[in-house]
């Protein structure tokens, strides 16, 4: 395989980080284990088009990994937010693209614009106190009922989980099949009987906010 650059991905990573020595290269002022989420650095993020390399036009740029690892590590050239591009990739690779390639043709009109834009931010929840790595131990379940489902757990250390508009949850469907038991569910956290906990502080990255999220029917 061939991983020379191209001239587009050339002229891509040097537009990358003047963007984002331009926009995004103010220095952080220590306030504590937990900072404030930038959102207008974000916002700036989703101007650029990083938080939808990946995700197919019109939405996103439609690019690929190769050429959106490059876009990133531009960005983190200039960026001195590490919790902000951490956030970003956790936003776009763990949350957004699971909705672009197996979503409903109803949820990616809904929801993927606005989350390849950064106009809403998404976040993965999938870890339990009891589920870490350990994916096919998590307890969090979906019972099937009339028009959809009912989804109850809690859900633990959600990068973008404080802050989120669209969270992909994941819980168990049917407890005798496995893996293959397992379903992916994209939820508005506004929906009546989802809780974002708040921010818990940690020892790096602390713009990026993570927290618990619990789902009660």
């Amino acid at each position: 395989m061939d991983f020379s650059w191209t001239d587009d991905q050339h002229k891509l990573y040097t537009q990358a980080r003047k963007f984002a020595l331009d926009h995004l290269n103010a220095p952080i002022i220590p306030s504590g284990p937990i900072h404030p989420f930038p959102l207008e650095k974000w916002r700036q993020c989703g101007k650029f088009g990083l938080l939808g390399l990946t995700i197919p036009k019109p939405d996103g740029l439609g690019l690929d990994i190769l050429t959106s690892a490059l876009v990133f590590e531009a960005f983190g050239q200039e960026c001195p937010d590490r919790g902000l591009l951490f956030a970003a990739g956790a936003h776009l690779f763990a949350a957004t693209m699971p909705i672009s390639e197996f979503g409903t043709d109803h949820l990616k009109k809904n929801v993927l614009s606005d989350l390849a834009s950064g106009k809403k931010i998404a976040a993965n929840a999938i870890s339990e106190h009891q589920a870490g790595s350990d994916v096919l131990a998590i307890q969090m379940t979906a019972d099937k009922t009339e028009g959809g489902y009912i989804l109850n757990g809690e859900k633990s250390f959600v990068t973008n989980g404080p802050i989120a508009d669209v969270v992909v949850v994941y819980a168990v469907t049917n407890p005798k099949a496995g893996y293959l038991g397992i379903t992916g569910f994209a939820v508005e956290s506004k929906e009546p009987g989802v809780e974002l906990g708040k921010a818990f502080g940690k020892m790096g990255l602390n713009t990026t906010q993570g927290g618990y999220i619990t789902f009660k029917d």
